[in-house]
């Protein structure tokens, strides 16, 4: 469900973006966001926003899929915190350069 989210962001911005219908000038995208909760969970599977950003819409992709290896740590949060650092370290988080921030850079520029 995020990821059809970002593509109707996308579309929408590529197809001319939000447009004064009076005047027919078009706005610049400046926020986005997604949101996606099961409403089984205490945490949403997918809280991220991008504000005040020239690329709003692309940035909050970078952003989306920049956080899509760590389900696994917000799902071992939610339901293992006894067992939290065994669970994420079988299914490998730790060693995703994700999870390193100076591995990754989520400031591109288009």
């Amino acid at each position: 469900l995020g990821d059809r989210i970002i593509q109707a962001l996308e579309a929408g911005r590529d197809t001319g973006g939000q447009g004064d219908a009076k005047t027919g000038k078009h706005w610049p995208e400046l926020s986005c966001a997604v949101f996606v909760a099961d409403g089984q969970n205490p945490y949403p599977e997918v809280d991220l926003r991008v504000d005040y950003h020239p690329h709003a819409i692309a940035q909050l992709r970078r952003l989306y899929e920049y956080s899509l290896p760590l389900r696994h740590y917000y799902e071992g949060m939610q339901n293992h915190p006894d067992k939290f650092w065994a669970f994420i370290e079988e299914r490998g988080v730790l060693d995703m350069p994700h999870f390193h921030a100076d591995e990754v850079d989520i400031e591109q520029t288009d």
